[in-house]
């Protein structure tokens, strides 16, 4: 009897023991979730750097001189005048090119076509401060019987920094390349002189004496005017992108103070034989390739949702 038990025991176990299993709960590694991609969004404000080069379309720095005789001049001193402002005027040639860097803060609105559109200030220093050129020249005076007069002239032009407003209008190519144009206001640290040694070199026995005068000019200021360009822009990770940039500017032209120059021969009493007034001028337009790194402060949310909790099954 107590064998016939034991066994119906046992057996009543071993058969109920799948069910009793199956009610028990266990707990596993939560499963691998699929991550969606990046969300990119271009609108949003943004700060970066640049860095590029630049060259000048107007490389030269052009002295002029206005010749101005006395009632009482005659024939001889205006042919001397003019050599005097001829000799004097000598187109200099004093390129800014060379490497620029600087930073750039900006927003963009990105709509539901595709557009982009924004607005960007920038700043840029120039490595290249200042160039310079000059020339030397004599001439004879027509008529004078071997009258020369000898100048020499130096000039020198120089764009300190760069900066501009701009805004910026594109299409997305990709919804991480962005083509562009821009264009709108610039303004530039400008500076330049001019400066000019003369002197006469008479012939033997001639009334006219030996003798050497100077003039000079300088100017530095802030220059405006407008700038064009074109660009891309790719982001290569939500919130950091890097673009390339070209873009045309043009500063106008800036000319020195007008000076004096009179015949240094001439007694006090008469006043001079002749005057020059001379200044130069140079324009300040040119080319920029740069590229540039930006950082944007825009919401991109979560590149995955995260998994709360611990995951169990009943089976």
């Amino acid at each position: 009897m107590k064998k016939y038990l034991l066994g119906a025991v046992s057996s009543l176990a071993l058969t109920g023991a799948p069910a009793f299993a199956a009610d028990m709960p266990y707990y596993s590694a939560p499963p691998v979730r699929y991550a969606p991609p990046p969300i990119y969004t271009w609108t949003g404000f943004y700060v970066g750097v640049n860095v590029g080069g630049t060259w000048s379309i107007s490389p030269f720095v052009k002295p002029s001189q206005s010749v101005g005789m006395l009632p009482a001049s005659i024939p001889l001193d205006y042919n001397i005048a003019a050599v005097a402002a001829t000799t004097a005027a000598m187109q200099l040639k004093a390129n800014d090119s060379g490497f620029i860097g600087g930073a750039q803060v900006g927003y963009d609105w990105q709509a539901g076509n595709g557009g982009v559109v924004g607005v960007e200030a920038d700043a840029a220093g120039f490595s290249t401060i200042r160039s310079r050129g000059n020339s030397a020249l004599i001439m004879d005076v027509p008529g004078g019987g071997g009258f020369q007069i000898g100048a020499f002239t130096t000039g020198s032009r120089s764009l300190n920094f760069l900066g501009t407003l701009r805004l910026r209008a594109g299409w997305l190519a990709l919804p991480t390349l962005l083509v562009y144009a821009t264009g709108g206001f610039a303004y530039g640290q400008v500076s330049g002189d001019y400066g000019v040694t003369q002197a006469y070199f008479p012939p033997p026995l001639s009334p006219y004496m030996v003798a050497a005068w100077t003039g000079q000019g300088a100017y530095s200021k802030i220059a405006t005017g407008w700038t064009l360009g074109f660009g891309t822009e790719w982001m290569i990770y939500p919130g950091v992108s890097i673009k390339g940039e070209y873009l045309y500017y043009s500063l106008g032209s800036i000319q020195t103070p007008a000076t004096i120059q009179r015949d240094p021969t001439s007694l006090p009493v008469f006043g001079p034989a002749w005057q020059n007034v001379t200044r130069s001028y140079a324009s300040y337009n040119g080319h920029i390739f740069r590229v540039g790194l930006n950082i944007r402060f825009s919401d991109y949310g979560p590149l995955a949702a995260p998994v709360k909790g611990p995951i169990y099954a009943r089976y």
